[in-house]
């Protein structure tokens, strides 16, 4: 076995060992709070992303979303409640380890959740709120994927956003 290929099967073991921790710690349950701070009060300006995230989540457990609705809503948990994040994060998670060797909008978008820029109203305030609801297991998995991407991750861009998460998530642990 060559060197390259002893890396890939380690990438591809540390993933699999990221899915079943997801699988471990977080529960399945249906989601019956506020999916998004506007939930039918539908307007021009919220309707499209909103009102798509509040008929696909109202009602269900993470494991009832589709891959194929996260991969086309990959800046979604931006736009829940902090319950509904809290909640539907490991599907999001799961997404993010498809295509390790490739781009991954989904994996970018979460990896920049966990460490937002200073602009504005404060982000980082939302991900710390976000952190404190999510049990000890929980941070310590979305820790470990924001780990795993500051290590394996092909763009140099998204590693130093993952290692600065790494930090984000120790700050509001």
């Amino acid at each position: 076995m060559t060197n390259n290929e002893r890396h890939d099967t380690d990438i591809l073991s540390r993933a699999d060992a990221l899915r079943e921790s997801v699988i471990a710690n977080f529960p399945a349950l249906s989601f019956r709070g506020e999916v998004t701070p506007v939930d039918g009060e539908w307007t021009r300006e919220n309707t499209e992303d909103e009102k798509a995230l509040y008929e696909t989540l109202k009602g269900r457990s993470w494991k009832q979303v589709p891959p194929e609705f996260v991969n086309s809503h990959p800046d979604g948990l931006n736009f829940v409640t902090d319950k509904a994040f809290c909640c539907f994060l490991p599907a999001w998670l799961l997404q993010t380890l498809q295509n390790l060797d490739g781009e991954n909008e989904v994996r970018d978008f979460a990896v920049y959740m966990f460490n937002p820029k200073h602009e504005g109203n404060d982000p980082p305030a939302m991900i710390f709120r976000r952190l404190a609801l999510l049990s000890p297991e929980q941070r310590k998995v979305a820790r470990s994927f924001m780990e795993f991407f500051s290590e394996a991750e092909s763009s140099g861009f998204v590693r130093t956003r993952a290692a600065r998460a790494v930090s984000r998530i120790d700050e509001g642990s």
